[in-house]
């Protein structure tokens, strides 16, 4: 601000000088040095003059970390103008411990480093030099894994239980302990025995479960809450090793203690798919040693009993593992040098992935040492596989000790050996394989990593999804070439991972689609092609395989003595259109399959009709034939039994509202349907009878009804009309046409109406030709009728007898035995009839052959 700063020079002798002056604010200061009143070269000189004491230092890492965590924490230069900070951290044993700082100043910066061994360090912080008001800080590294608990083992209820809890190698911190129950807390005394060894005792008073609850710096030592099973007084108690967990294949034991009690014990021990054998050892009156061997891993049953009740915490559940099947992805071998040490590069990290699938339940566990003492290394664990990271500080030699569920691995320790060696280039890995691409579920895929050209190094993949994550299999081929296989079992996108020397290798990642294995019992086979046809016609169906998965379908079609043709018309959104052209009649066995399974309903079985031939069709009847309008019967047969399938059609034209068309059928099978129109005018009318649109013989047939007798005669003999004839028939004649189809179609719902008729129970009809046919009907009471018998010449296979009037219950009885009906074993089902003017008439008729 251009005002002076008081200053003093001091002689030193031997022409030197040292000047001195105290700045009263941080700024920029300049220095004007003269000599006999000439400035010195270089002057003036400038001088930044910064304030430490406005610095601030904050954070947890400043006071006290865990040692499995790195210690952060800040540094806010506020307003000081400073250029250069410096952050020297000393461990316990005074090894300086490297400090990583990021940001930049004068803006607020972060230090962390990590701590290697448990007890106080020394944080000292200098910015341009000088240390910060407070420097050096004193930050207490703890180990909450350092704290052991032992003595913890199942008692009685009313019988005090002292444990000890050891935590003299955790380091500086805050031990908490509760004992609690479901219900409330528990009280417990606490004795210190000397510096962080402790006695604890409490005392159960319910034979329930009890938690010991223990935190350290408010972290949960290992295994806490730990359960303490507390029997009933005057129950046997179970303690030992074997309760917990152990090697598969290895004699585990523990003790059942039931002194002072009548009885002995009786032990089982079950595993997830086998019996352990259990050897029961009395070793004094009242004490058993209990030993089971596990031959598979898993979580095990063990059922104590003491005079047929389960002691306290029966069942329990040991964890039975095998260390031996958790295996390095890869190999060790791959990763090991020619003296097999594990290579390693100073101040890089490693990173080691594990199977442990097999292993059974447990956790990974590892110790890295160098030069005598421990490094940072942690454990990630994810399902079914575990890595281990770590940094190697420096060149030289290392151990490395794993354990899982609290078992050492078989070949423990590995060394490892670092120096500085040439970086492998990632950037010349190559990969190759169809399942980079796509996979199916269930189905193994593989793919190839070729590193032969990217120098030393070895490969790390992951292969991660939305739904589930694919674990993948790596083995060495040698010469930089690793083989990578995996299994999907969720369909799904997946992301595809590869590192190489923990860089990652171009083009990653990938991505892999997984696709459904194909499901034939999700297609949809749906239309009436799939069940019946006709020769000549194509048969379609629908085919819908969107719901199945990929697949390949297929369709076969095989008639009594020939193959018919298939089409599959795709359209190309997962359905499809079948198309069949069968190439004679008869049952076809239609075979639909996706992915060579049977789709569901197939084989299906199609019925094929012939073509249709409307020569089969017979008409006959008094309803085609010349008649008298007071005694006409209009009924007439369409018999179509031989002539394929098809579709009937009647079509009658008469006077404009002189009939009434009507079609009926016995069943739906019926092949012979009953006609009946019943005029009310005499006139001219012409029948149409066609079989698929063409006309069956005889059709159009031509009918003459007349108002009497003399009329029809005077007309058989010539000369003569009816009434109305000669009309045009827009104004007179008028036109109904029915119709229904057999073969391809179901039949609609038809009904027929009678005439008035005549009296007589027993009747009598005479046929064109003078064939006579008698039927006789017996009354079994007043609203029910039961047919009897029909009489008629041998050549007249049919006879059909129905009452009139027509009423919903008169439906015509069809006798088919001839020439006595009555010999037939089909029982006729009697009418139930209401009766007018207390009479009931009857019609019948037979079949004529032509």
């Amino acid at each position: 601000n251009g005002r002076n700063v008081p200053n003093y020079v001091q002689s030193e002798g031997h022409a030197r000088f040292r000047v001195n002056f105290k700045p009263k604010e941080a700024a920029v200061h300049t220095l004007s040095v003269k000599f006999n009143g000439e400035p010195v070269p270089g002057s003036p000189f400038k001088c930044r003059v910064s304030d430490s004491s406005q610095v601030v230092i904050s954070g947890a890492g400043l006071k006290m970390s865990s040692l499995a965590r790195t210690a952060v924490f800040t540094i806010d230069p506020r307003s000081a103008e400073v250029t250069d900070c410096i952050v020297q951290v000393t461990s316990p044993s005074g090894s300086r411990i490297p400090v990583k700082i990021t940001g930049e100043l004068p803006n607020k910066v972060t230090a962390e480093f990590q701590p290697s061994e448990v007890g106080p360090h020394t944080i000292n912080v200098l910015m341009d030099g000088e240390s910060v008001g407070g420097s050096p800080f004193t930050c207490n590294i703890y180990d909450v894994t350092k704290v052991q608990v032992t003595g913890l083992d199942h008692t009685k209820v009313n019988r005090p239980v002292t444990f000890t809890v050891d935590a003299s190698q955790a380091g500086e911190g805050t031990l908490e302990l509760v004992v609690t129950t479901a219900k409330a807390s528990v009280r417990a005394e606490v004795a210190a025995r000397s510096r962080g060894l402790y006695d604890v005792t409490f005392t159960p008073h319910e034979p329930i479960p009890h938690f010991v609850n223990i935190t350290f710096n408010e972290e949960d030592v290992l295994g806490s809450p730990m359960i303490l099973d507390v029997g009933e007084s005057g129950l046997a108690t179970v303690k030992g090793s074997g309760l917990d967990g152990g090697a598969v294949d290895t004699p585990l034991s523990f003790s059942v203690d039931g002194r002072g009690l009548l009885g002995e014990p009786h032990v089982t021990v079950d595993g997830p798919d086998s019996v352990a054998r259990v050897s029961v050892r009395k070793q004094e009156e009242g004490l058993y040693q209990v030993t089971y061997v596990p031959h598979e891993v898993g979580l095990f049953d063990i059922r104590v009993q003491w005079n047929k009740r389960d002691v306290a915490g029966s069942p329990f559940h040991p964890k039975i593992v095998n260390p031996a099947r958790v295996r390095l992805i890869g190999g060790w071998s791959s990763l090991q040098d020619s003296e097999g040490r594990l290579e390693l590069t100073p101040r890089e990290e490693k990173r080691l992935a594990f199977d442990v699938s097999e292993a059974g339940p447990g956790k990974l566990r590892s110790e890295v040492t160098y030069e005598g003492r421990n490094i940072d290394c942690n454990i990630d664990q994810n399902g079914s596989r575990s890595r281990l990271v770590f940094t190697p500080p420096g060149e030289g030699s290392y151990e490395i000790r794993l354990w899982y569920a609290d078992l050492p691995l078989p070949d423990m320790p590995v060394f490892g050996w670092a120096e500085p060696a040439s970086t492998g280039d990632h950037t010349r890995v190559t990969l190759q394989g169809h399942g980079l691409t796509t996979a199916r579920c269930g189905d193994q895929s593989e793919f190839i990593i070729d590193g032969s050209a990217a120098g030393p190094g070895a490969p790390d993949v992951t292969m991660s999804g939305t739904k589930a994550d694919i674990s993948i299999s790596l083995s060495h081929q040698g010469g930089g070439i690793w083989r990578a296989i995996y299994t999907p079992m969720v369909p799904g996108a997946y992301l595809l991972n590869v590192m190489w020397s923990d860089r990652q290798v171009r083009g990653c990642p990938l991505k892999v689609n997984v696709e459904r294995v194909a499901d034939a019992s999700r297609v949809i086979c749906s239309g009436e092609g799939l069940r019946h046809g006709m020769v000549g016609n194509d048969i379609k169906s629908f085919i819908d395989t969107r719901r199945a998965g990929p697949g390949e379908l297929t369709v076969t079609c095989s008639g009594p003595t020939k193959v018919a043709l298939c089409d599959l018309d795709d359209h190309s959104d997962g359905t499809f259109t079948l198309n069949i052209r069968p190439q004679e009649s008869g049952r076809h066995a239609l075979n639909v399959k996706y992915e060579g399974d049977h789709v569901p309903g197939s084989p299906y079985t199609l019925k094929v009709a012939g073509a249709p031939d409307p020569s089969k069709v017979r008409v006959y009847g008094p309803g085609i034939e010349h008649g008298v309008l007071a005694s006409y019967q209009s009924r007439f047969i369409c018999d179509t039994r031989g002539a394929g399938a098809g579709q009937l059609t009647v079509r009658i034209r008469g006077p404009k509202g002189a009939f009434r068309v009507e079609m009926q059928r016995e069943s739906q099978k019926d092949r012979t349907i009953l006609c009946k129109y019943d005029p009310t005018e005499p006139g001219d009318y012409r029948m149409e009878v066609k079989w698929s649109g063409e006309h069956v013989p005889g059709s159009p047939f031509v009918v003459m009804i007349f108002d009497t007798q003399d009329e029809l005669n005077r007309y058989m003999a010539g000369g003569y009309s009816p009434s109305g004839m000669g009309r045009a028939p827009s104004e007179y004649y008028g036109s109904i046409g029915y119709g229904t189809t057999y073969g391809a179609v179901s039949f609609g719902q038809m009904s027929w109406r009678g005439s008035q008729a005549q009296l007589a129970h027993d009747h009598s009809y005479s046929t064109p030709r003078q064939v006579k046919a008698m039927a006789k009907v017996r009354r079994r009471s007043r609203n029910m009728f039961e047919p009897m018998c029909c009489k008629a010449p041998i050549g007249l296979p049919t006879g059909y007898l129905s009452p009139r009037p027509w009423s919903p219950g008169s439906r015509p009885r069809v006798f088919t035995s001839a020439p006595n009906l009555s010999s037939s074993k089909k029982r006729l089902s009697p009418w139930h009839l209401t009766p007018t003017k207390g009479s009931v008439y009857f019609d019948v008729r037979l079949d004529q052959l032509s």
